[in-house]
């Protein structure tokens, strides 16, 4: 399965591309307010994994694919101790933050987490509607 991301300023560009066997959570129900909101509740039972970003075309961080990536990636560790060791590995390969991270090295770090083992589903919600 591909998630792909499409702007009218760029061409449409791959952002996951999950192994087959994966599942991926298809909500029945058409609110996305109540969906966000189960999923809520599932991440505070240890059920889920949840980050959410909004695009803001005002902001300069809420408006490209390496604030996403940075905001998803940080949303996740804050909930697994498991996904804050690759974060801090991934801190400690980019000298302790004084060297550059690329959009692809946040990439990878992104697959890194979504692939590790055991750990509860994991839901992104990205909001782009009004943009």
């Amino acid at each position: 399965m591909v998630f792909s991301f499409r702007s009218g300023r760029r061409k449409e560009c791959t952002l996951v591309r999950l192994p087959s066997d994966i599942t991926v959570f298809e909500p029945k129900v058409s609110a996305s307010s109540t969906i966000i909101e189960e999923i809520k509740a599932m991440q505070k039972s240890g059920l889920a994994s949840l980050a959410m970003f909004y695009y803001d075309f005002r902001e300069d961080q809420k408006k490209d694919w390496r604030g996403l990536l940075s905001s998803v990636i940080v949303q996740l560790c804050r909930h697994s101790d498991s996904y804050n060791d690759i974060l801090s590995d991934f801190y400690v390969e980019h000298a302790s933050g004084s060297q550059y991270a690329s959009d692809d090295a946040l990439v990878r770090c992104l697959k890194d987490i979504v692939k590790f083992p055991g750990q509860a589903p994991i839901f992104l919600i990205v909001d782009a509607l009004d943009e």
